[in-house]
């Protein structure tokens, strides 16, 4: 009978890891590159959007795109459990818990996935236009000053 056990498992990261460095990464991506690089469609994009509104509905946009479509791609991937895939699953003596028998198991995981979608949709509806406008507002013009500053020895 084997069972995996998280009792004494850190939940949480806390050391620096590749994966905590890629979504820095990523992060810095969304913030200061895809607005830079849709600079040339922005009038097309956005018509007479402040820079404020365009960033942060870009940025809206481009994170529910990824997650509309991440999903859309998965769904049938699970729905079919086609053996192909099912080889990949971490806990091959259990079933996906959407679909265990115990109702216990089955509610934990859709409070855990309702808890998920909420700190999503709060991260993206908050967090990152809080972040884009602290961006806007006090670091952009911190960089065009050391931009300008470069270009005049």
């Amino acid at each position: 009978n084997h069972t995996m056990s998280t009792a004494g498992a850190n939940l949480n990261q806390t050391t620096p890891s590749i994966w905590m460095l890629l979504a820095i990464a990523q992060s810095l991506c969304w913030l200061f590159g895809l607005p830079h690089i849709c600079r040339m469609y922005w009038d097309s994009l956005f018509g007479s959007l402040s820079i404020e509104q365009a960033s942060v509905r870009l940025v809206w946009c481009t994170n529910l795109g990824i997650i509309i479509g991440y999903n859309l791609l998965m769904l049938p991937i699970y729905y079919s459990q086609h053996p192909f895939f099912e080889q990949f699953n971490i806990q091959k003596d259990r079933p996906w818990p959407w679909l265990d028998t115990r109702e216990t198991v089955r509610c934990d995981f859709w409070a855990l996935t309702t808890r998920s979608f909420k700190l999503t949709a709060f991260n993206i509806f908050v967090v990152v236009p809080i972040l884009i406008l602290a961006k806007v507002y006090f670091l952009d013009p911190i960089l065009l000053a050391c931009h300008i500053i470069s270009l005049n020895p």
